[in-house]
């Protein structure tokens, strides 16, 4: 968001004039890191709060976490250079079936798995699962 970028964009210009080798697209990265961590502050707070509210009523909570476990999964460029998926499955109430039942739904049938990969942050599993889709 424009509140968020703009003033970090204008910090980081002057922050990163300090370093001898900083360029333009590091300044780049900043600004877009901090518009990501605006939306992310309105997902995580405003929606809550509307509900707590009341101004949001009939909160439609399982398609609302589908359709943000979907966002989990994007597009992904193999070394082959053919086109597969990358797709999240964190938390612990969510398991590799997950990630399998994801990548099947993503693909509308078979897949090969390319790569797997668990990272654990503070007690919380992180996967991450790539595959590419036969046809």
């Amino acid at each position: 968001t424009f509140s968020s970028s703009i003033p970090a964009a204008v910090i980081s210009m002057a922050i990163l004039r300090m370093f001898k080798h900083s360029n333009i697209l590091e300044n780049n990265m900043v600004q877009t890191q901090a518009s990501a961590a605006g939306t992310l502050s309105a997902i995580i707070f405003i929606l809550p709060g509307l509900l707590m509210l009341g101004y949001w009523q009939g909160f439609p909570f399982w398609q609302t976490l589908l359709l943000c476990a979907c966002g989990g999964v994007r597009n992904a460029k193999l070394p082959d250079g053919s086109e597969g998926y990358s797709i999240n499955c964190n938390g612990e109430d969510s398991d590799w079936a997950d990630c399998y039942n994801q990548a099947a739904d993503k693909c509308g049938g078979p897949y090969e798995i390319v790569s797997t990969n668990t990272v654990g942050v503070r007690d919380t599993p992180m996967r991450n699962i790539i595959v590419k889709c036969k046809k």
